[in-house]
């Protein structure tokens, strides 16, 4: 399908007109779709920009306080494509506000599905809008000519005339008319000046309004930069100059403008007469002195040479490329003649501006040497080995297979590049549009709550208008805590019930258990209103349940657990396609009574179900390490899979964060419960595997996953019988306690019964060293077959006759698996992605006789 045509169903929630250019509509269009939106409608068209199904949202630039450029990359065929959307509340320039969005959008005409602009309407725009920036391109001339000759002579000259006045007005037109540009173009600066000073005299108070609002947006542009800072690393002949030629090419649709750099700002500019390299480790080291005075001079060419000169392009949109880094004098200093110390140069490291992101570009010293022969084999590899260690340390660093070809290698970058874009955007998202993404939350959480969510949605206290309020009941309040990463909950107004839903907030961080401890404080004080604001489930309708059907599924759990007036307190979950609320139902007497999850969409509906079906098939047997929550309910309410679980009742500690014997254990119960035997190319868990990689969007990914992945553990595994059993699926501290000294274990939604040994410890070691530790990739990597946890270990591998070799095996399929599920996701984390895809260099470089 085109891509205007999804982009028509996106504006048909809005009040907008396309302002020019639409005639190609929609089958292409040539430039940017200029639209004047109803401010009122700025936020529902973000949101559907934002949830725009072909495509990410990278960019919003605002060029104007009222003036947002939106851009959305989208991949065909070729490549990425990108669709700027301009939608502007009004249309000011320099220094003026000269029209109102209302004005644009009025008498406005329909075109194939589009609201365009009529052509009085158009001719106004256009003729203000070219005189202001000087220039007309030849179709732009065309176009101004056909509205003169549509509208006639007479209405074209009293349009002009309004705003030009009876001097200019006139004349414009007839120049026009009569193709006479030299005359209009020579009369430029008169036409802006009338312009300006008729506009003025209209609105006095026109330019002071204007910038008062832009001083804002730049400074909003100067704190948060929308270009971009890209280092291209790698050794000679790796293909860094054609990759940055292309991505300059096929990405300036995200962009303002692009700029190279080979190696550092050079703020005092380039020695004059520069030759390419041919002998980089020809000349002798510097001395010691002279080596580390060029460290000083290199510290303060990229500091200041950031500040003056990379700084203010990143804050007018501009993708900065280097070609080469300050990190290259530390894999190969004799390049740069260097003869210092390596930690003068080390610390020289931590004072110069980081890039947004590095793409570190490798391949076989046999496909460099067919390139280059400046450097010889054995130093090639040796600096790649350099190169591909720099960035498991660098958590911004992405290792590209440069062996493919160049138009691949670009895919890659690009796929990167657009991620982090999108992510970023996310981020910001906040800054520029705060109630989306509020709204969105409440309103998903309101689509699996409410059976009819027009009858029932949340509201901010006292955010309704006084006539709206009369009319809406309050169902139940909330205190709202939202936290950083997405997550969110919703306490109970009850002193013990809002004590009580505190529990779902399972911190484990130091930062996050001193707020738990503040929320929780100020609650038993009567001071939980000052931290966190009220939110509310309103109802336009009668709140009486009786032969309602279950209007909301409150009343659902209520019935479940026969409790008369309980309260919830709601878990939101984690932002993403698997979210779903968590709701803690409490009794009035202070007692949790149970766990409610319920689904919203297949995937989701899936998760819950296998829970309650998992938790069920182990409670038939008896487990000497764990308990386990028993079902109290599970069934489905109006299309949403829906599982109660009972509360863990004594003495409740929290988890260790480290693995240790009772972790292992648990686990060794679980393959005593259900082991199998099998090849691992044979099994179910391979065959899901592979699917998942064939249906992957990226590139970059898939072929991480199909080149590298699958050819190696068919290599290392192929035939050999491997035990399988049940895992628990998300096995990590935050989701267990300790209870009367046994471990309780929760969140089984994950579980699987046929996923290779060991699958939980990796996942254990993997997360908490991740998220809580925040190794590094080249970190985790050691850590993982570190002599604490391989001695914790040991005994559940003997017992499963699985060597050394195998379970190294193993846990690179875990890592293959684990960025396979990442990647395949809606909203794969990038950082996530990249510590996973860089692991899995690591991995198969130390085994490489083995993999």
């Amino acid at each position: 399908m085109n891509i205007y045509e999804d982009v028509e169903r996106i504006l048909s929630n809005t009040e907008y007109v396309i302002l020019h250019g639409w005639q190609s509509l929609p089958d292409h269009h040539d430039s940017d779709l200029d639209i004047a939106i109803n401010p009122q409608h700025l936020d529902i068209l973000e949101e559907s920009l934002f949830g725009f199904k072909s495509g990410k949202l990278v960019q919003m630039l605002q060029h104007e306080s009222s003036c947002f450029y939106f851009v959305l990359a989208h991949k065909n065929g070729n490549g990425t494509e990108f669709l700027q959307v301009d939608a502007a509340t009004d249309y000011r320039r320099n220094g003026l506000t000269y029209f109102s969005a209302e004005t644009l959008n009025s008498e406005r005409k329909k075109w194939k599905g589009f609201w365009v602009a009529a052509p009085q309407t158009e001719l106004a725009y256009l003729l203000v809008k070219k005189t202001l920036k000087g220039e007309t391109p030849e179709h732009q001339k065309r176009r101004l000519r056909y509205l003169i000759d549509e509208i006639g002579e007479k209405r074209s000259v009293e349009i002009a005339t309004e705003l030009f006045g009876s001097e200019f007005g006139p004349e414009l037109i007839t120049w026009i008319s009569e193709d006479n540009w030299n005359a209009q173009e020579s009369n430029l600066p008169k036409l802006k000046r009338s312009l300006m000073l008729r506009t003025v005299k209209k609105d006095p108070l026109n330019p002071l309004k204007y910038w008062f609002n832009e001083a804002k947006r730049i400074m909003g542009r100067w704190l948060s930069p929308t270009g971009l800072f890209v280092a291209v690393l790698g050794p000679d002949g790796a293909g860094k100059s054609t990759l940055i030629e292309k991505l300059e090419k096929d990405l300036s649709g995200a962009f303002r403008r692009t700029a190279n750099f080979h190696l550092k700002p050079d703020l005092l500019g380039k020695k004059p007469g520069n030759a390419p390299v041919t002998d980089p480790h020809g000349k002798p080291s510097r001395s010691f002195l002279l080596s580390t005075l060029k460290i000083a001079y290199y510290v303060a060419d990229y500091g200041l040479g950031y500040v003056l000169k990379l700084y203010p392009k990143l804050a007018k949109s501009t993708m900065v490329i280097f070609d080469r880094y300050y990190d290259d004098l530390m894999v190969d200093p004799l390049r740069y003649r260097y003869g210092g110390s390596p930690w003068i140069a080390g610390l020289g490291r931590y004072l110069v501006p980081r890039p947004d992101l590095f793409f570190v570009l490798d391949a076989s010293e046999d496909e460099l040497l067919k390139r280059k022969q400046e450097v010889e084999k054995g130093e090639l590899t040796r600096q790649r080995s350099a190169y591909v260690d720099m960035a498991a340390k660098l958590s911004n660093a992405y290792i590209l297979d440069s062996s493919r070809s160049p138009e691949k290698l670009t895919c890659d970058a690009s796929d990167i590049i657009t991620s982090y874009l999108h992510e970023r955007y996310q981020k910001r998202r906040a800054l520029y549009f705060a109630n989306n993404e509020r709204n969105k939350t409440f309103e998903w959480l309101t689509s699996v709550l409410s059976a009819d969510p027009r009858k029932y949605r949340f509201a901010l206290k006292d955010t309704a208008s006084k006539d709206e309020s009369a009319d809406l009941k309050t169902y139940c309040e909330f205190n709202y805590l939202p936290v950083r990463d997405g997550r969110g909950y919703l306490l109970p107004q009850s002193r013990i019930a809002a004590l009580n839903g505190l529990m779902l907030y399972n911190a484990q961080t130091q930062k996050a258990k001193a707020l738990k401890a503040l929320i929780g404080t100020s609650r038993t004080c009567g001071l939980g209103n000052l931290f966190m604001k009220s939110v509310r489930i309103v109802s336009s309708g009668d709140l009486s349940t009786k032969d309602a059907g279950d209007p909301i599924l409150f009343e659902y759990l209520k019935k479940h657990t026969k409790l008369e007036d309980p309260e919830f307190a709601i878990s939101l979950g984690t932002p993403g396609p698997n979210r779903k609320p968590v709701i803690q139902i409490n009794s009035r007497t202070g007692l949790i009574a149970g766990y409610a999850k319920a689904g919203w969409n297949e995937a989701t509906n899936s998760l819950v179900k296998n829970e309650a079906d998992t938790i069920k098939n182990l409670s038939l047997a008896s487990f000497n390490s764990f308990d386990i929550p028993r079902v109290l309910h599970s069934g489905v309410w109006r299309g949403r899979y829906v599982t109660i679980l009972s509360s863990p009742e004594g003495n409740l500690l929290s988890a260790p964060r480290t693995l240790n014997a009772e972790y292992v254990n648990a686990v060794d119960e679980l393959a005593d419960f259900n082991l199998n035997r099998m090849p691992v190319l044979e099994s179910p868990f391979w065959a899901g595997f592979t699917g998942r990689v064939k249906n992957i969007e990226s590139e970059y990914y898939r072929s991480i996953l199909e080149e590298k992945a699958i050819p190696a553990i068919e290599r290392a595994l192929g035939a050999t019988q491997l035990p399988f059993h049940i895992s628990h699926g998300d096995f990590a501290p935050w989701n267990a306690f300790v209870r009367d000294g046994r471990l309780f274990l929760y969140d089984w939604e994950y579980s699987r019964e046929d996923t290779p040994a060991g699958w939980d410890l990796f996942h254990f070691i993997f997360q908490t060293n991740v998220l809580l530790e925040k190794k590094r990739a080249d970190e985790l990597y050691k850590v993982i077959f570190s002599d604490t946890h391989h001695s914790v270990t040991r005994w559940y591998w003997e017992k499963l006759d699985i060597d050394e070799d195998t379970v190294k095996a193993l846990f690179l399929l875990y890592v293959f698996e684990k960025l396979s599920l990442e990647a395949s996701g809606e909203m794969g984390n990038l950082q996530k992605l990249n510590q996973l895809s860089k692991i899995v260099f690591l991995l198969l470089n130390d085994r490489a006789g083995k993999f």
